[in-house]
């Protein structure tokens, strides 16, 4: 199980993961206390930071606040932190079913040596296929969430896991 939301000290964590959370997603606190995902970490948990961004920056605070601080930095920052995990959503993106940030998506995987899951726009399966797909400099995706396109029935979870198995023979027969 993953837990996050108002995950803001050492002491939550420790007892989200004292009844069983496997991995705790930290948000606006690892910006606001870059070293709250290192000691939480340091004691062997699993640890994913989401990072919500607005136009290549940083929002935090339920997306009320954008920082002046840039997604890729963030994230370059989390590799030295223990996270195992950064979960990044382009916001104007999410819920609408529009693809995801391709460009935006492209840069960091060039630029940053954390696993990144990525979050928001899917549509479609050429979206989800595209993001498959993505890959610079072997760095490919560690994931993919999609909620919005699930519910209302734009994309078939049986599709979706058989895209990830065998990526490679996929046909697609929506374009």
């Amino acid at each position: 199980m993953q837990v996050g939301g108002g995950i803001r000290s050492s002491d939550t964590a420790k007892l989200l993961y004292d009844i069983g959370v496997e991995r705790t997603v930290i948000g606006t606190a690892a910006v606001e206390d870059p070293e709250l995902v290192l000691r939480i970490a340091k004691h062997g948990h699993r640890v994913a930071v989401g990072v919500d961004g607005k136009d290549g920056y940083v929002a935090t605070r339920g997306w009320k606040v954008t920082t002046d601080l840039k997604v890729v930095d963030l994230l370059k920052r989390l590799e030295t932190s223990g996270a195992e995990v950064g979960i990044v959503t382009e916001i104007k993106r999410d819920g609408t079913m529009e693809g995801s940030d391709l460009e935006g998506l492209t840069q960091i995987l060039g630029d940053v040596n954390i696993p990144v899951i990525a979050s928001g726009g899917l549509g479609s399966i050429k979206d989800f296929y595209d993001l498959v797909g993505l890959q610079v400099n072997g760095s490919k995706l560690a994931g993919v969430i999609t909620g919005r396109a699930l519910y209302e029935k734009c994309l078939d979870l049986r599709e979706l896991i058989s895209i990830t198995e065998d990526p490679e023979h996929v046909e697609l027969e929506h374009d």
